[in-house]
């Protein structure tokens, strides 16, 4: 039986880790051809269809890692997808090809006698956790990766789209990268490349969790309030605040207690401790899950979700897992990523993602062997 493990968000397209492998649909192009005289249908890959200059649409799901892979984590981090396992690092291209699927490559990092930890990325950075715990980024202005100095051993990080947050074992927050909107957190809007601590105000508890939007930021501490800083403009942090940004650490008063983050293109989204999706910010591609794609104020919750255990946001689209793993995505259909009604833009309302599809593909769309045995 298929199950369904983690949901990825990317930029422009949803990922599925799942019991069977690695599923994905949205920005991917497929290169398939299919034996003579089998429906394409039937197996569930048709041809993409271009939408653009190297983009396309593919709303069916595809099996994206050959058969028999275990990878232990996988990020999008747009042009690739960034997975690990076993110590090693391998960038996958979106692309399904013929008898050997999306062949995953090894990335040379710099530091391969330390080993790989974790890996966390946007489309614009990236970063590693070596088995020391040390973290190195690159990006494309960044040729090699570099230790991002200033920072103590971290337990988790998050990646917006020129600045990254980091969360140590001690519940504090570090920030580095660009500030134009203050996202960094340091009462300044100037940009630092080393890591330097983030002050809460007073009163602040230890920190649980951290989210980096495009340009703004968020912090979950354990008495589950929440605190942002960078920019606003869009409402993403509060618009109760009426500021188009605030260059340090404000309290929001978000309804309910959260007990997860994550943040987008100038929009947020959080899970309630009773397992509901609250949205607010930017709602120009449906984001906010409401129904329509006009702007709207304040704090709201998904409507038709319940129990749901985790959701990923990826720049302009959200995917939600509830426990009885059943999936739903809404925001940017551009690409199908939320497998949204043909030609729609957005899909507005969450849409209950067809996944049956995937235990097909477990059985008539099998690649042979390991992530090793392809490499």
């Amino acid at each position: 039986m298929l199950t369904i493990q983690q949901v990825v968000a990317g930029p422009q397209r949803s990922v599925l880790i799942t019991s069977e492998g690695v599923f994905a649909w949205g920005n991917l192009e497929v290169l398939r051809t299919l034996p003579e005289g089998v429906d394409a249908a039937e197996v569930c890959a048709p041809d993409a269809t271009r939408i653009g200059h190297r983009s396309f649409s593919q709303p069916v799901p595809q099996r994206l890692s050959p058969r028999g892979t275990r990878w232990e984590g996988l990020v999008d981090a747009g042009h690739s997808l960034l997975a690990w396992a076993d110590g090693q690092a391998y960038a996958v291209a979106p692309q399904v090809r013929d008898a050997a699927g999306a062949v995953p490559r090894p990335l040379a990092l710099g530091r391969q006698d330390a080993g790989v930890r974790r890996i966390w990325a946007s489309e614009q950075q990236a970063y590693v956790q070596d088995r020391e715990g040390a973290l190195w980024g690159w990006s494309d202005a960044m040729p090699g990766a570099q230790r991002v100095q200033g920072l103590p051993s971290v337990r988790s990080v998050s990646v917006g789209m020129g600045h990254a947050l980091a969360l140590d074992a001690r519940g504090q927050v570090w920030s580095w990268g660009a500030n134009a909107a203050g996202q960094l957190g340091q009462g300044d809007l100037v940009q630092r490349s080393r890591a330097q601590r983030v002050v809460l105000p007073q009163g602040a508890a230890a920190v649980v969790a951290v989210a980096a939007g495009a340009t703004h930021s968020l912090a979950l501490d354990e008495k589950g309030r929440l605190w942002g800083w960078g920019s606003n403009h869009q409402g993403q942090l509060d618009q109760g605040l009426q500021a188009a940004y605030s260059p340090g650490p404000v309290r929001i008063a978000v309804p309910g207690r959260l007990s997860s983050l994550a943040a987008g293109l100038h929009f947020s989204a959080a899970t309630t401790q009773g397992g509901q999706v609250l949205a607010w910010g930017w709602n120009g591609l449906g984001q906010l899950g409401q129904g329509d794609a006009a702007p709207r104020a304040g704090f709201h919750a998904v409507p038709g979700l319940a129990a749901v255990q985790q959701i990923s946001v990826g720049g302009t689209h959200v995917l939600a897992l509830e426990r009885g793993g059943r999936c739903w995505a809404w925001g940017d259909n551009r690409h199908g990523a939320c497998q949204g009604q043909d030609g729609a833009q957005a899909q507005s309302r969450p849409h209950a993602l067809a996944l049956h599809a995937l235990n097909d593909l477990t059985e008539t769309n099998a690649i042979a062997g390991t992530a090793k045995e392809a490499l």
